[in-house]
Order: structure tokens, then sequence, then C-alpha cells
């Protein structure tokens, strides 16, 4: 009798160690930063200006479909107007991987831009995020390669491309 108490005893035991478990996507915590978050910080910075505030911002994009010259992102954020105002309307999270492998979030947010008429230019926009895996991060896609309508425009015929080049 004394057995089978030890024998159910240990069973318990196994069940409560076993049940306790977790695989490792549970495991996994969110990243610190929201992908709201990472882009309200991305363009308070870009409308700080700096060496340094510039420097950060350029750290939060992603490098997954290659590296971002600084040089080159310094001249695409100067004129970056420092009064625009951006408001996150929503939020679209990745319940899995893309095609790609990748988890990207989509940000939708409203920009109001100051405008020399007096009232502010509001257009709507959309960021895309790309989970930087391996550091838990949100990184942003300021190359637009997730963003299904720039692959569009990319491998649309040559014809229908407008040349914005000065």
């Amino acid at each position: 009798m004394k057995n089978f108490r030890y024998y159910i005893f240990a069973c318990l035991v196994v069940a409560l160690a076993l049940g306790s478990c977790t695989s490792k996507e549970e495991e996994k915590k969110a990243p610190a930063m929201s992908p709201e978050q990472v882009v309200l910080k991305f363009y308070s910075l870009l409308a700080q200006g700096g060496k340094l505030t510039l420097k950060e911002a350029h750290g939060m994009v992603s490098s997954k479909f290659g590296p971002v010259d600084p040089d080159a992102f310094r001249k695409w954020v100067q004129d970056f107007e420092k009064g625009t105002k951006i408001k996150v309307i929503d939020t679209i999270m990745p319940k899995e991987k893309n095609k790609g492998g990748l988890y990207v979030a989509t940000v939708k947010m409203e920009v109001a831009t100051p405008s020399v008429f007096g009232d502010a230019f509001i257009s709507t926009s959309q960021m895309n995020l790309v989970l930087d895996e391996k550091a838990n991060e949100w990184k942003i896609d300021f190359l637009a390669e997730t963003n299904v309508y720039e692959n569009d425009y990319k491998n649309g015929p040559l014809e229908v491309k407008v040349d914005s080049a000065p």
C-alpha cells in the first residue's frame, strides 16, 4: 500500500512539474516598447533634429533588408518639419509571421504638418515595423520593404513610374 501511495505521489509531482513548464513561444516577452511608442519616439527624435537624436532615430530603423547609410538617412529626414504632429489612429499587430518569415506590425497615423496658409495640412499615412527577434524590439521599415503597395510600385511597368528627381 505504501508503494502505491509513493507511486501516486510521484505521478502527481511529475504532472505538476510538466504542467508548469512552458514552451519557448510562451516564454517570449513582449518588446519593451509597442509599435505605437516606437513610431511616436521616432518622429519626436526627427522633430528635435541634431546629430545625437538623428543617430538615435537611425538606430530605430530596421537593417533586415540591408543597412541604411547614416548620411543618406540624415539627408532624407533633414527637411522634417519640427512642428509636425503625429497621432496614432490604429495599430495592426501580426498574429503570425508573414511569407518572408517576419512579424510586421502596421501603425496607421494622422500627420498634421504646419502650413504657411495657417491651418495644418492633415494627411493619413502608415508605417510598418519589423520585429527584431534577437533584440526583442520593433524596428521601423524605413525603406518600405514590407509595404505591399511599395512592392507593386517597384515591380510595376516602367512607363507608369514618375521620376521625382530634380
